[in-house]
């Protein structure tokens, strides 16, 4: 029979014998308000993401600009979106040219502002990644909250 592993208080106290040092926590800070340099899209994003970070405990003072840049990375989205949508902008743009044997062709590109919005969105993604919000590294550690029934209980 194995013998029974020794809690961290008790490795704390007779030091560890392999000379590893001991591991000490240090707290950190959370940030509490939203910072004055937010624009009025950025703070509404802030009203919707921070208390859910602070409660999984993934939003402290250290990492406080990654999740800054990420909050700016969502309005940016938002707003290319809204661009192209308000002034029909297509994301393939078609270009006719006559070459000099009288010959039409068509070329299609991509447009500027789908470039845009596809950078932003893979940069959004690594920041994601980082927070460790993608399905991939969220398998089972995050579940929904789930909604109580007010009638629930009554009739017992």
């Amino acid at each position: 029979m194995a013998r029974a592993k020794k809690t961290e208080s008790e490795r704390d106290l007779e030091g560890y014998p392999d000379k590893r040092a001991t591991r000490h926590e240090h707290e950190v800070p959370i940030p509490i308000r939203c910072p004055k340099t937010f624009s009025p899209k950025m703070r509404k994003v802030w009203k919707r993401l921070a208390p859910h970070f602070i409660a999984m405990k993934k939003l402290t003072i250290l990492n406080l600009d990654a999740f800054t840049e990420l909050c700016y990375l969502i309005v940016a989205i938002q707003d290319i979106r809204e661009f192209i949508d308000e002034n029909n902008q297509s994301r393939i743009q078609e270009k006719n040219w006559i070459d000099s044997s009288g010959q039409e062709h068509l070329d299609l590109k991509e447009s500027a502002y789908s470039k845009m919005y596809r950078d932003y969105s893979k940069q959004l993604l690594s920041y994601l990644k980082s927070f460790g919000l993608t399905p991939d590294k969220m398998a089972g550690v995050y579940k929904p909250e789930e909604k109580k029934d007010p009638m629930e209980g009554l009739i017992d």
